[in-house]
């Protein structure tokens, strides 16, 4: 008799072990699911929340800073004033860097209201960024000022000089961009003022303010940027190309399509002023720079062509 009563005391001590480790895992169960549900709408809120606005955050305005920074020349520096996350249904998650401005070694400046990319959330709060592609809107660039010449020059000396500086510009400006290692650049509402070696040569204004721009390299040794503007109430594009040789001599082509004729001489279409010339020009210059930093050629050409006079009486 005691002997049953042990055995039936035992098989309920274990009924009851395995009764308390089925409700732990259920409770387990129950934890998990939470978790995981609790998870799932939090982030469903924030994915709402960045479709329909953008989040601010310290912690993104910081890691956009470094990356740009790493991303700079030597004796560059950058300063973002705010930055936001958001997600966009055509790009997915995006970081936006909006008032940066960048400090440069020498006199001059550039800034821009608002700089984005792409980016994945690992890379956001662990890894480094990817900033292969990236979009800048409100671009403002000021030149440095033209050194002052220790003796005067003859006016085609003075255009063969800026030439130069122009073209060592270009192929700077694309090897920073090459360095970084962008595979894309897209520019939105650009102004470069007219300022050194531009204002030297006369670059009329019109071709200094731009819509939209993309520059892109083409291969090891070329990349290409397009350009969109305005001008006189018409379009005009232009491409800029640089091509770096085999005996190490750069090679900048500028191309220039649909330019009203007053963006080069403005009294041909004063108001009132008869007849009124429309017709579109070309322009083209090519420049080459030797590997010693000499002028080696410079090229251009100007063309006004079937010219439509309007306002005249038959």
């Amino acid at each position: 008799m005691r002997l049953m009563n042990s055995k039936s005391t035992g098989k309920t001590k274990n009924d009851g072990a395995r009764t308390g480790r089925a409700s732990a895992l259920r409770w387990f169960r129950l934890v998990v699911f939470g978790s995981v549900l609790s998870l799932i709408l939090f982030a469903g809120v924030m994915a709402y929340q960045l479709s329909q606005s953008t989040l601010h955050l310290s912690l993104v305005r910081d890691r956009i800073e470094t990356a740009l920074q790493a991303r700079l020349p030597p004796g560059h520096t950058i300063k973002v004033d705010t930055a936001s996350l958001a997600y966009r249904r055509d790009r997915g998650l995006v970081i936006e860097a909006e008032n940066v401005a960048v400090g440069l070694p020498a006199e001059g400046s550039i800034s821009a209201s608002r700089i984005s990319t792409a980016a994945a959330v690992g890379a956001l709060f662990g890894g480094s960024l990817d900033l292969r592609k990236i979009t800048i809107s409100g671009l403002q660039i000021v030149p440095p000022a033209a050194p002052v010449p220790l003796k005067s020059f003859s006016r085609a000396e003075i255009i063969r000089r800026n030439a130069r500086r122009v073209a060592s510009a270009v192929a700077a400006a694309d090897d920073a961009l090459r360095g970084a290692g962008f595979e894309e650049v897209l520019l939105f509402q650009t102004a470069i003022k007219a300022r050194g070696a531009l204002e030297n040569l006369a670059v009329p204004e019109a071709l200094l303010s731009f819509s939209e721009a993309r520059w892109s390299p083409l291969s090891d040794n070329r990349s290409k940027m397009a350009v969109r503007g305005f001008a006189a109430g018409e379009v005009w594009t232009a491409s800029v190309e640089r091509a770096r040789l085999d005996d190490g001599a750069d090679t900048v082509r500028l191309a220039l399509s649909d330019l009203p004729p007053n963006v080069f001489w403005p009294p041909l279409n004063q108001p009132g002023r008869l007849p009124r010339y429309v017709a579109p020009g070309y322009a083209s210059v090519r420049l080459v720079v030797n590997p010693q930093g000499d002028l080696a050629q410079l090229r251009a050409r100007l063309v006004c062509c079937r010219w439509r006079r309007t306002g005249l009486r038959s």
